[in-house]
């Protein structure tokens, strides 16, 4: 780098900080016991100190315009010792930018950070006053509502206050970095105050992006998806108004975040792959990286067929790139899950091949701060052991999942926690006693509630998965009747739905529920290993045939 660039003391020789002419004239005057000379001297250095940093910063913005990556950092530097906060601010926010998508994303906000207390909003760090400054924002967002409805806000007054816009585009850039690090907290108050500048000030570029985060936080405070719904979709209404330039961001965080609790996940798929080439034809990489994402999981948690995931997984990696580390870890995780599915890796719970190495690709991800990715690959081995019957080890996988709810609720992620985890609580009540099978019952009636509350919403993804619950509840209660009703009913419920995996569970736990009371249960065994084999899960197939002499 030396031999790159101008050392600092090469940049004084060249620039030079004094200007001796006007040393030299002022010299031998008083003031406030200081020569004039002497403030002159103070006030010439400093300006002279400002230009040196401002052409510093122009010289490399002039010789390497073609990769500033390197240079983002000393460039925020320059600009700041040049007072041109907003440059440095811009600098901060690419290099926080450039951080995140190599995977470090703590480190990114705390760059980012720098840029936001540059334009005049220094965000509290600690939980109590961070808690203060959201119910102080929340208060006015109220009182700035009370005589509007979500819908108005489409016609809301324009912005026309560039520095407030600043403001509002650098906090929804680094909103993601909170939230991926769980600062959960600090993520709300950063999206809550560009809630309320817009409130207050009017819909500037941003606005779309703006409720549709608001949205977020909406569903996390109040539990209310169709409120929540009712703010996304302003976003994609105020999208639709202002060109589509924020497609990619706000149809991410609709099928993300929002739409999954009241759309069908067929309605789904195709706008995360819009939002996908949406964020490709802008240049706004991150959000196109993480659409591709999306639609993958998504089609893996509504039990599309399992080639089909691997597929669009290892299609959308070499999209990515590498371009974005904690989304192309999604698409690794869910080739890898289905190829376990399908048998193809080193065991039935192993997400080990030819291709990847679990302990080295995927367990890795545990030793960084990418919370929400932790979070899936523990929800991921969950499922994989409640799928192969080990029920001890399911619970261990949701146990330590469970604490990283916060960096992935109301995601596809958080579904399957709640049906995986309850699953095997079910059975563990059934195999402990005393203390342990009482708190499993209570987990397992928790997760039941919440799976019905969300079925009331929307019955296609949900109610299948209730059903499957209560089924397996039923049958371990020796309800044994009720219980087959409602296997049936969920199988029947899935299929119509297209959750090949819902359907084929409903029948394995029916013929499970029929071994245990020594009943018949070839015919349950027959449509299970039907729907798996439609699901393409050659290894469970061979699994129920192991276990069941089929």
């Amino acid at each position: 780098e030396r031999a790159m660039v101008p050392s600092f003391l090469q940049e004084v020789e060249q620039h030079g900080f004094l200007n001796e002419v006007t040393v030299d004239n002022l010299s031998g005057y008083h003031f406030n016991n200081a020569t004039i000379v002497d403030v002159a001297y103070e006030m010439t250095l400093s300006e002279q100190r400002r230009q040196l940093h401002r052409e510093s910063a122009e010289w490399y913005e002039k010789n390497f315009k073609d990769n500033l990556s390197p240079f983002y950092v000393r460039l925020a530097h320059h600009w700041t010792e040049a007072n041109e906060k907003d440059k440095a601010a811009t600098y901060f926010e690419l290099e926080a930018i450039r951080l995140f998508r190599l995977g470090y994303a703590k480190e990114a906000l705390d760059v980012g950070l720098e840029g936001v207390k540059l334009l005049g909003q220094d965000l509290p760090r600690d939980l109590p006053t961070i808690s203060q400054k959201i119910g102080e924002n929340m208060a006015a967002i109220g009182s700035l509502m009370e005589r509007k409805t979500i819908e108005s806000l489409a016609e809301h007054k324009k912005l026309n206050e560039p520095q407030k816009e600043r403001v509002i585009k650098l906090l929804l850039s680094l909103g993601p970095f909170a939230h991926q690090c769980q600062q959960g907290e600090l993520f709300a108050l950063m999206i809550i105050i560009c809630q309320r500048l817009t409130l207050e000030h009017g819909n500037g570029e941003s606005a779309a992006e703006v409720y549709a985060m608001y949205a977020i936080i909406y569903k996390v405070l109040t539990h209310d998806s169709h409120g929540a719904f009712n703010w996304n979709t302003l976003a994609l209404e105020v999208d639709r108004k202002n060109g589509l330039t924020l497609q990619s961001r706000v149809l991410f965080i609709y099928g993300w975040f929002i739409a999954l609790w009241k759309l069908p996940f067929d309605e789904l798929i195709p706008l995360s792959m819009k939002g996908a080439d949406a964020g490709f034809n802008s240049g706004d990489i991150i959000y196109g990286c993480f659409n591709l994402s999306l639609a993958a999981v998504l089609k893996s948690t509504s039990g599309k067929p399992l080639d089909e995931v691997i597929q669009t997984a290892t299609e959308h990696f070499v999209k990515n790139n590498n371009a974005v580390m904690n989304a192309a870890f999604h698409l690794i995780l869910e080739e890898q899950v289905a190829k376990a599915l399908q048998g193809r890796t080193t065991a039935y719970t192993s997400l080990t091949d030819e291709k990847y190495d679990e302990e080295k690709d995927i367990a890795s991800i545990c030793k960084t701060d990418l919370f929400n990715q932790i979070a899936y690959y523990f929800v991921s081995k969950l499922k994989l052991n409640v799928h192969f019957g080990n029920w001890d080890e399911a619970i261990g996988w949701g146990e330590k999942a469970l604490p990283l709810l916060p960096a992935f609720a109301n995601q596809p992620g958080h579904i399957e926690l709640e049906q995986y985890y309850t699953m095997a609580a079910l059975y563990k009540s059934k195999e402990t006693v005393g203390e342990a099978s009482a708190n499993f019952k209570k987990i397992a009636e928790s997760g039941i509630a919440n799976m019905n509350s969300w079925a009331l919403i929307c019955p296609e993804n949900f109610l299948h998965k209730a059903l499957l619950l209560e089924g397996i509840q039923n049958g371990l209660e020796g309800r044994t009747a009720e219980g087959e009703q409602k296997f049936i009913h969920s199988a029947k419920q899935a299929h119509a739905s297209g959750y090949t995996q819902d359907e084929g569970l409903a029948f394995e736990h029916l013929l499970r529920m029929k071994k245990r009371t020594g009943a018949n249960y070839s015919r349950e065994l027959e449509s299970a290993l039907d729907a798996y084999n439609r699901w393409g899960a050659q290894g469970k197939v061979r699994y129920l045939r192991e276990q069941f002499n089929g």
